[in-house]
């Protein structure tokens, strides 16, 4: 399975390069014959690990799970597969590729946020807060704006489940949330996503008792008070 990862963050690496390369001078016509076939295969190693498959048995036998302490490794690849050239995520070859690491990428989030897996969970927005706010730079060339926004409708939930005791992750995603807020295209669908993203968030400051609460009941500092502060 290392090898394989090695291999795989090689290709991906490789074929960036060239695919880069591709955009500013003429490649000769062998080498753009072979990139698309050679990142689509990388693209789809890394979805299918992603899945939970890290080696496909085929006819020889049984396949091999992907191991919850390779998850990192692979997620990894996967921010480094989101990072190639934007060209590769619209042509036909590599464009259906692409679209199914993004897929695969939504569900690891989605899987990681729900079930609560705290080390999954710091792995992603390890991806996320790379990928993202040079997404909203770029002007989401890469991912569609509306998957996107679906990242980001969780970032409330984990913050609330990390509180104080990981200042690092929860840095992170506070200035992530901030660089998507600040290249918000006008109307697209993470206008509405980070107004709820703000009204859920506000407890986290600040409490408020409730309306009906007892006079006695009083409002007080949220968990990030419990912040270090820089």
């Amino acid at each position: 399975m290392s090898l394989n990862f090695e291999t795989c963050r090689f290709l991906v690496s490789a074929s960036s390069s060239v695919a880069s390369a591709a955009l500013v001078r003429e490649l000769p016509p062998g080498t753009m014959e072979a990139l698309p076939h050679v990142l689509s295969r990388a693209l789809q190693y890394i979805a299918s690990a992603l899945r939970g498959v890290a080696l496909d048995g085929g006819s020889m036998g049984d396949a091999e799970e992907t191991r919850e302490e390779a998850f990192g490794d692979v997620l990894g690849m996967a921010r480094d597969a989101l990072s190639l050239p934007a060209w590769c995520f619209s042509a036909g070859y590599t464009g259906t590729a692409c679209t199914d690491i993004v897929a695969a990428v939504t569900e690891t989030w989605n899987d990681a946020v729900s079930s609560q897996d705290g080390e999954r969970v710091t792995h992603c927005v390890s991806l996320l807060t790379t990928v993202l706010p040079e997404e909203a730079r770029q002007g989401y060339a890469r991912i569609p704006i509306e998957t996107a926004a679906s990242w980001v409708r969780h970032i409330p939930r984990v913050l609330w489940s990390l509180k104080h005791e990981n200042p690092r992750a929860s840095q992170q995603l506070l200035s992530l949330l901030h660089d998507v807020a600040a290249r918000n295209p006008p109307g697209s669908p993470l206008a509405d996503v980070l107004s709820q993203c703000e009204s859920e968030m506000a407890v986290l400051f600040y409490m408020v008792p409730p309306a009906g609460s007892p006079e006695s009941a009083k409002s007080r500092p949220g968990p990030f008070a419990r912040l270090p502060f820089a």
